[in-house]
């Protein structure tokens, strides 16, 4: 947070504060997070935004807690990722609904039209590079996109279409990384090299 603040979430138990080596806790009825919490993320108004798996998408301004819904089936509510684009509009990842924008109250899709992507997609996380893009990862897919517009990356299609992407990392040297349920693998342009493991 921009005033110091860390803010920790943990499936089951809720969300605190930590703030000068001490924990505070919001006032909230009941137990709102029994859900699994997939991401969290705190955004320069002040607000706590919390994705949950099964129960959507919530913001906290402490003390309180709003529920946001979102539309169409339950799938729309398996939030596994957030990222901020800009000031109160996010790119909400969500298991079997693709991609979605979610800003003022209102969530529709993002990436109309690429296949990557599409209503039943299962998105698992982003990452936003130096360079202006946006990859997004998810089951069976990596994609780039730039000002809105899918960046084609062939090859790397053809790699990752049958397999998972769970984490994506840019580094120093502006290469991506990306980790598969069995693999990790460092991208530059459109070559992925499988990294060996260790003896």
């Amino acid at each position: 947070m921009p005033d110091g603040a860390v803010w920790i979430a943990a499936t089951g138990k809720g969300v605190a504060e930590w703030r000068e080596g001490k924990f505070f806790l919001p006032q909230m009825q009941g137990n709102p997070f029994r859900a699994i919490l997939e991401a969290i993320s705190a955004t320069p108004d002040g607000r706590v935004w919390l994705a949950s798996y099964s129960h959507g998408l919530y913001s906290l301004s402490v003390p309180r807690l709003t529920v946001v819904s979102s539309p169409g089936s339950d799938k729309a509510n398996n939030i596994t990722a957030l990222f901020e684009m800009s000031p109160g509009e996010f790119a909400v990842a969500t298991d079997g609904a693709g991609i979605l924008r979610y800003q003022a109250g209102q969530f529709r899709t993002l990436f109309d039209e690429d296949p990557h992507f599409g209503p039943q997609t299962h998105a698992s996380g982003f990452l936003a590079t130096r360079d202006g893009s946006l990859w997004v990862s998810g089951y069976q897919c990596l994609a780039e996109f730039c000002n809105g517009n899918p960046v084609p990356h062939p090859e790397l299609d053809k790699l990752f279409h049958q397999v998972s992407v769970r984490a994506i990392l840019e580094d120093f040297s502006d290469g991506i990384w990306a980790g598969t349920d069995n693999a990790l693998y460092h991208i530059h342009g459109d070559t992925a090299t499988k990294v060996p493991r260790g003896g």
